[in-house]
């Protein structure tokens, strides 16, 4: 009952935020399901006419917005359908007034600068990243409960549910990073387990055409999928899934040749929509050397390029985290997730804001394991939220904060930058010399830096379980 409780408490907190503010995102997202429920998808990425942004989005979430414009249409329905019951059979309309005026406020034009969108559909855009975020937090309570040192599993999914950053980035943004994570998380989750591997690789691709930042984890997943050795007949049944989806999803946009459409038109407005930046609002290690918003990624630093730098971090990272997965456990899996998904964001260049998400929610799963692990991802999911504040300001009576965070061109930004740097570097350590039989003797001689990790010495602290 309390698991049903804590979720019930998180889906109320999060439909009483969903009215309150809406990212200029929002508006865009919404402006792209509008006129493909009213169109259709066929020739959505040519149309040259919009109110805010052009499309940037693989076609799969595009069709989700068309679907969150068909979801606002249902749900406004079934208000107005009930209150003619209400009225038709005398269901004592006068104590339901508050139905009417729900149906009423549900309806109501919420007006911007250039665009005219009703409350009910851009608060309908933002239940598939709230769902979502039951659906993560129910496999960390799944997670939780399998592991039997774990007394009270339900402090788990309440620790991710009522973070600042899970429902600001889902209730109040309305972005659908947690959409393509809880995929990629179950994904990672049953190829650790062995089960359905047929199934793992088409929910890694529905991840990737949600957020293609999913791409980040694709070396880890194609290692661990090569590792567990499958028989050949479930590769060819996830190639076959995944074509059949990408042809399905792809070809209903377009009447052009299906190859010319993704490499001529799709391609460029997804990976090529912006200039590849040091740091695009990311307090990461970039952010620290940052003095201009136009500062590209080719600014050198110790006479070579950042973006140099960056693919040789995100090289090492990966070559950590196929280490640590000696043998295949979820525990080991959930250690690789992080160490890419958050040491890439920290150490790689052009990374926005919301890009950490991933990488975040693995640090706590990761937690449940080494509980001591949180007084250090704690503070990194309040710098998080802190920088996806810095992104929006949003809610206004937060304006003495933001004072602070601009103060001396950022200079509070810069120093949460490096806060996290060192926080991450603090979980790094732990996690790689991470053992439950030897929890309380890390950091030792042992060897826990990277280039031993690398050079094939064996941890005295190893994490494989006998």
């Amino acid at each position: 009952m309390i698991i049903i409780l804590v979720f019930i408490l998180a889906l109320a907190l999060r439909l009483f935020l969903a009215p309150l503010g809406f990212h200029i995102d929002i508006l865009s997202n919404a402006g792209w399901g509008q006129w493909i429920y009213l169109h259709g998808p066929l020739g959505f990425y040519e149309n040259n006419i919009w109110t805010y942004s052009w499309p940037t989005q693989p076609p799969f979430v595009n069709l989700l917005y068309g679907f969150d414009n068909w979801l606002y249409i249902f749900i406004l329905q079934f208000f107005r359908s009930t209150g003619n019951t209400i009225v038709q059979y005398h269901l004592a309309p006068g104590h339901m007034r508050w139905w009417f005026n729900l149906t009423k406020w549900f309806d109501t034009a919420k007006t911007s600068d250039e665009a005219v969108f009703s409350i009910g559909y851009m608060v309908s855009i933002k239940i598939l990243p709230i769902l979502a975020d039951l659906g993560i937090a129910g496999i960390i309570y799944k997670i939780a409960k399998n592991i039997k040192s774990v007394k009270y599993p339900i402090i788990w999914p309440a620790i991710y549910l009522f973070s600042p950053f899970s429902w600001y980035l889902s209730s109040l943004w309305g972005q659908y990073d947690q959409l393509g994570f809880l995929p990629v998380l179950a994904a990672f989750v049953l190829e650790s387990r062995k089960r359905v591997p047929w199934l793992t690789p088409f929910l890694f691709a529905i991840s990737v055409a949600i957020k293609p930042t999913s791409l980040i984890l694709a070396p880890l997943f194609v290692y661990l999928y090569f590792k567990n050795s499958h028989n050949k007949i479930n590769p060819l049944l996830s190639i076959l899934l995944i074509g059949t989806f990408f042809i399905e999803t792809t070809q209903v946009f377009t009447k052009q040749n299906l190859y010319n459409f993704t490499t001529n038109e799709l391609y460029g407005k997804i990976f090529l929509k912006s200039a590849s930046r040091l740091s695009a609002n990311a307090f990461n290690f970039w952010r620290i050397f940052v003095t201009s918003n136009t500062q590209t990624q080719d600014s050198k630093f110790l006479f070579i390029p950042a973006y140099i730098w960056s693919t040789l971090s995100y090289i090492l990272l990966n070559l950590a985290a196929f280490k640590l997965i000696k043998k295949v456990t979820l525990e080991n899996v959930i250690k690789g997730m992080f160490i890419i998904g958050a040491g890439s964001w920290m150490f790689m260049t052009n990374m926005l804001d919301r890009y950490f998400f991933g990488g975040v929610a693995s640090g706590l799963i990761f937690c449940i394991y080494d509980k001591k692990l949180f007084k250090y991802w704690l503070p990194v999911s309040l710098i998080f939220w802190l920088n996806l504040f810095n992104q929006w300001w949003f809610p206004d009576f937060l304006s003495p904060l933001r004072i602070v965070m601009i103060w001396n061109n950022g200079l509070f930004t810069k120093i949460l930058s490096g806060t996290n740097v060192v926080l991450f570097m603090a979980m790094f350590i732990r996690i790689i010399n991470y053992d439950p039989k030897n929890i309380n003797n890390l950091g030792s001689s042992s060897g826990w830096n990277l280039f031993g990790l690398l050079s094939g010495h064996k941890n005295q602290y190893s994490s494989d379980r006998k």
